[in-house]
């Protein structure tokens, strides 16, 4: 199992994403959006439709840049955005990509 992982959800409409991050120094975060982003939002992850934390939704352009410095860094937890920690319910562990290693 990977010790990180990124997780991305993007709407290309909107020209907004969010990002997901697990691993041992940091936990579970998300992306911190806006105040006024969207809540309950859903992306398609890793073949499962996956709930982001509220107003984490963000600009395509800071996705890029975060995703990018995720992988020049080899794998540190991109520092261009700002992160919130968050809980996934227990019910969904099985459905949820970054359930089921993150506790690892």
């Amino acid at each position: 199992m990977p010790e990180h992982e990124l997780y991305v959800g993007v709407s290309r409409e909107l020209q907004v994403g969010a990002l997901a991050f697990t691993a041992p120094e940091v936990g579970r975060v998300a992306s911190v959006g806006a105040p006024d982003s969207r809540s309950g939002v859903a992306y398609h992850v890793a073949g499962h439709w996956t709930e982001f934390p509220d107003n984490s939704e963000i600009p395509i352009s800071l996705v890029r840049e975060a995703v990018k410095e995720f992988l020049h860094s080899g794998g540190r937890v991109p520092n261009c955005i700002e992160w919130k920690p968050f809980e996934i319910s227990d019910e969904n562990v099985e459905d949820d990509p970054w359930g089921s290693s993150a506790d690892q």
